[in-house]
């Protein structure tokens, strides 16, 4: 998976206000690099200017990295504050975080997930936990952000590539047919040429 360019301009044409993405660290380095789940959050800017706030979580189960599965309340003693660091430097305005992702794939539900934020806060006065849809989360962060949202345009690039060479024959007709949806779709005025390039990509 990847989040290519346009997709910010198509998302803001269909009325979406905001975007959350998780990167697989152990796939490719994209914060690594990029360190967008430090920037978070930002402006998202297609290439028609269209845009969304957005929020590029470490990863997409973080409440397994920071208190293990099923949580436990000692795991986040140490976990969270480290994971609270990247956002203690005087760029980042907002007084709130987002850790993104409850629940694991291919698991099992455990109950305990229900209870960790209820168990933490009875013994933690800082900081404190509270669940939340995105929405809900991103608008708040937004606000305390005021002004001090950055804004950023291109693409993270894909970072779960490992079978694209050993598959680049089919690779290239999928983005053929890209390139004739996007023209399709544009005769009937679905997408307008603002958005949607005639010439998606390069060569691969």
């Amino acid at each position: 998976p990847s989040y290519s360019w346009s997709y910010a301009s198509v998302l803001s044409e269909a009325g979406l206000k905001y975007f959350i993405a998780a990167s697989d660290n152990y796939r490719g380095p994209m914060l690594l690099l990029g360190h967008l789940h430090e920037k978070s959050p930002f402006w998202w800017e297609g290439p028609d200017g269209g845009r969304v706030l957005m929020w590029y979580s470490r990863h997409y189960h973080q409440m397994l990295t920071l208190f293990g599965m099923p949580p436990q309340v000692a795991a986040g003693h140490d976990a969270l504050p480290i994971f609270l660091q990247i956002y203690g430097s005087p760029s980042y305005k907002p007084h709130s975080v987002l850790l993104y992702g409850t629940q694991v794939e291919n698991t099992d539900l455990f109950p305990q997930q229900a209870e960790i934020v209820s168990a933490w806060n009875k013994i933690y006065t800082y900081p404190k936990l509270e669940f939340s849809d995105f929405s809900k989360a991103i608008g708040e962060i937004a606000k305390e952000a005021g002004d001090a949202i950055p804004t950023y345009r291109g693409d993270g690039g894909p970072y779960w590539e490992d079978g694209i060479a050993a598959d680049a024959a089919y690779a290239a007709l999928e983005l053929k047919k890209c390139e004739y949806q996007a023209s399709f779709f544009m005769t009937l005025g679905i997408i307008s040429p603002g958005i949607a390039e005639r010439r998606i990509v390069g060569d691969v």
